[in-house]
């Protein structure tokens, strides 16, 4: 069959190039190049500047960036975290935590003092190394390499939190709807699961022209809105889409899960 494929670091596809297999093959390979990709990327920044690539405060660049003060963001932050969850009477298990995303254990070593065993999770070699360097808690604090599009290592209801944040965005949603899913399907029945991820999506660059014909005021008869509710979803799968009545847009949901 002939397949577009995407070239390594190079923003453009080769129709030229040929793919012999069938079409869920290809689906393999495309998402084995696609996630070879994303780990070739981040195990470069984890090389060269990581706790910079983590927290990209541009005073920080080059190395600037004191262990001690960087991880004491990862404290401030959990504990705003579990701060809000008490607000909302939330009580969480406090046997087993997930960091998703865990660069250099930022997070991980902050959530390792409320929970008996903390687990992160990274798909760069380099992150995971710096990770176990920094480690400070390694009776209870683990790291591990996943380069999979599936959480497959843990097994079901494994873990009490699971605490994503500044991760998913930065892979296409193919990706982040799995492992919204395996975060579902690692989670115990009454723990607790926090991950962010942008609230639209990214629009492409314009240039003058285009813009000044997007930003043009809009005709009188686009006031004339109203609201209407539809029938109320009763369930939705994580990473799954249902549309609604009528001729809205089908809606990607996601969701803040107990």
């Amino acid at each position: 069959m002939w397949a577009p494929v995407w070239l390594d670091g190079i923003d453009r596809w080769d129709s030229r190039r040929s793919f012999s297999g069938s079409a869920e093959t290809f689906c393999a390979v495309i998402t084995s190049v696609d996630l070879l990709n994303l780990q070739k990327n981040w195990d470069a920044f984890g090389k060269t500047d990581p706790l910079w690539a983590i927290l990209t405060d541009p005073t920080k660049r080059g190395g600037k960036w004191n262990l001690e003060e960087f991880l004491q963001t990862g404290v401030r932050e959990i504990a705003d975290v579990f701060k809000y969850l008490e607000t909302l009477k939330v009580s969480v298990p406090s046997n087993r935590a997930l960091d998703f995303g865990c660069g250099v254990g930022r997070l991980t070593q902050a959530l390792s003092s409320r929970f008996d065993e903390c687990w992160g999770v990274d798909i760069a070699p380099s992150m995971i190394n710096s990770a176990n360097k920094l480690n400070r808690c390694p009776d209870r604090c683990h790291y591990y390499l996943n380069e999979k599009s599936d959480l497959s290592y843990f097994p079901a209801e494994h873990f009490d939190f699971i605490y994503s944040k500044i991760v998913l965005q930065h892979m296409e949603h193919v990706y982040s709807k799995a492992y919204i899913k395996e975060f579902l399907r690692i989670l115990s029945p009454n723990g607790v699961l926090i991950f962010q991820i942008p609230d639209g999506p990214a629009r492409p660059p314009v240039d003058d022209r285009r813009r000044s014909k997007l930003t043009k005021a809009l005709p009188p008869d686009a006031f004339n809105a109203r609201i209407v509710c539809t029938t109320p979803m009763s369930s939705v799968e994580a990473g799954h889409s249902r549309p609604g009545n009528g001729p809205e847009r089908e809606q990607d949901f996601m969701a803040l899960y107990r």
